[in-house]
């Protein structure tokens, strides 16, 4: 199973189709969420602000594994919170991911910082605890049906 998980995600990491959409997309969270360029740097996993720059104007074909994993996740956990909380303008949704969360989830931290210093596995329970909030079913991201786009609404589908 575990191998059949890392070829989908392998697979999708280099299909043009997926990686693009999703880097314009987390660009647009980026946007929404006021990150900085340190921020989003750290969100992917460490890239250099120069891939940063230019991924912006020009979105890559491929990315790593780890790459599309955490595009995924990051994705997912802006789509959760625009479901849970539709009233929200985009304007505030700033300030609702640097709020801490009324769980004991991020240990009393805002949840943006939590996922910075956690990275991948904060994500992960970021996501898991916001799905089952939502009450939806929790489908794991990175395998071969959810991968990027089906993990439920995003930015891209509302």
């Amino acid at each position: 199973m575990a191998t059949r998980v890392a070829d989908g995600l392998e697979q999708a990491a280099s299909d043009k189709a997926l990686v693009q959409p999703i880097v314009r997309t987390f660009f647009k969270m980026a946007a929404v969420w006021e990150l900085g360029e340190q921020e989003q740097c750290r969100l992917l996993g460490g890239i250099s602000r120069r891939t940063l720059y230019a991924w912006r104007s020009n979105p890559p074909s491929s990315v790593t594994p780890d790459v599309m994993r955490r595009l995924s996740y990051l994705v997912g956990i802006h789509g959760l919170l625009r479901q849970l909380f539709p009233d929200t303008p985009l304007k505030q949704m700033a300030t609702r991911v640097r709020q801490v969360p009324p769980t004991a989830l991020t240990d009393g931290r805002p949840l943006l910082e939590y996922i910075l210093e956690g990275g991948l596995v904060a994500m992960y329970e970021v996501r898991s605890y916001l799905v089952s909030e939502a009450g939806s079913e929790l489908v794991a991201p990175h395998d071969d049906q959810s991968l990027a786009m089906r993990s439920g609404p995003t930015a891209t589908s509302r």
